[in-house]
């Protein structure tokens, strides 16, 4: 009887250990997903083409009312005669733009946004990215608290927490499948939080077929897109191969 008390103990142990790491093998398999589109838009080769054409367009709005900018040029490169830069106020905040690009770059709107960008991408912080972001909730949403999610600091976070989900999904993944010794039901296991998080590729290419992407969420969908198809056809495909095993089981047995 003893014996019997310390087995049903165990079993009921493992269930509860098997359902936790099925839980939590989906939520950082999620979470894994999150971190990597989220590290990978805050790269800044993929966020500056995205920002710089928005605050261009604010720029054109805001200041010259969709007109013509080669005033504003005219009267900087006068300025970069006798200078290699030059401080420009916009808004509440000075801007540095370069004296080379200014003359380069005939689109003037673009060099200041991509300034603004740069300015906004690079700042330092004298806090930790949990401290920033209560430090500027603190004060209110504004503009600053937008910036913090998507500089430099920001990007080196996700990173982090990009590992850290990878390591977690793996681990529950490995306790998830020790606790079920059947290869039907481990690809069920393993199937269905694949085929969860990929279904949103259906959702991204239908979006995107319907003309619902714009150009700040189309570098983020073509980094998830690829990730999302491969989850999902590899969910299909390991639900499809155990339940065809769960059901070829007992006909097997049958025929013996």
């Amino acid at each position: 009887m003893a014996r019997s008390g310390e087995f049903k103990l165990l079993m009921n142990y493992n269930s509860v250990w098997k359902k936790v790491s099925v839980f939590l093998f989906g939520v950082f398999l999620s979470l894994a997903m999150t971190s990597y589109a989220l590290a990978g838009f805050t790269n800044y080769d993929v966020a500056q083409p995205a920002f710089v054409s928005i605050i261009s367009g604010d720029f054109s709005e805001r200041f010259f009312g969709n007109g013509d900018t080669e005033e504003l040029r005219e009267a900087l490169l006068f300025q970069c005669k006798s200078k290699s830069s030059v401080e420009l106020p916009v808004q509440s905040q000075t801007i540095t733009l370069k004296c080379s690009e200014v003359k380069s770059n005939p689109n003037i709107l673009a060099v200041m946004a991509n300034a603004l960008f740069d300015k906004i991408y690079y700042k330092t912080y004298g806090c930790n990215f949990f401290g920033c972001i209560s430090k500027e909730l603190g004060k209110g949403v504004s503009a600053e608290t937008v910036f913090l999610f998507v500089g430099q600091k920001a990007h080196g976070f996700y990173n982090v927490l990009l590992a850290a989900a990878l390591t977690l999904t793996a681990a529950f993944g490995f306790i998830m499948l020790r606790f079920e010794q059947t290869l039907d039901v481990r690809l069920k296991l393993l199937g269905w939080p694949f085929l969860l998080n990929g279904i949103y590729y259906l959702y991204v290419f239908f979006r995107g077929q319907a003309g619902g992407l714009s150009r700040f969420t189309d570098p983020l969908f073509d980094l998830l897109s690829p990730i999302y198809l491969v989850l999902l056809i590899a969910g299909v495909g390991m639900l499809t191969a155990g339940y065809y095993l769960g059901w070829k089981k007992p006909v097997s047995k049958l025929t013996e």
